[in-house]
């Protein structure tokens, strides 16, 4: 077998943005103090997307579903929709015992999180 007969898979998935949610936060907060909310949340995500691959890297279960359930609660506070539902699928899985499922969903769950950071940096610098 050469490396001509393998071939090379590119998971890719469409993400969005529920601009629903900012709105949320600018009734609440007001605009000015939504903007520092979102920021806030912004860094939690990455901060808390980083822990759920550092607690998956080093087998350490319990605290990968409590990063995942906090990643969910966070990504819904952020309108990203896609983002909570995997995050909720993970910590559904760590007692199954599958282990290649949980695998999958724990790599699902960070190459999606990258992308809705990157659609919602997108979005931020075409307002600006």
């Amino acid at each position: 077998m050469s490396l001509e007969d393998v071939v090379f898979l590119n998971p890719v998935e469409p993400v969005s943005l529920d601009a629903g949610a900012f709105q949320s936060l600018v009734l609440t907060a007001g605009a000015a103090n939504a903007m520092a909310q979102a920021d806030d949340l912004f860094e939690d995500f990455i901060v808390c997307l980083s822990a759920v691959e550092a607690a998956w890297a080093a087998g350490e279960f319990d605290r990968l579903a409590s990063q995942s359930a906090m990643l969910a609660e966070l990504s819904d506070h952020l309108g990203l929709t896609k983002s909570a539902a995997i995050a909720r699928h993970v910590t559904g899985l760590i007692g199954a015992g599958d282990d290649v499922a949980l695998a999958s969903v724990v790599a699902r769950t960070v190459r999606v999180g990258e992308a809705s950071l990157t659609s919602v940096l997108e979005f931020a610098y075409r307002r600006i």
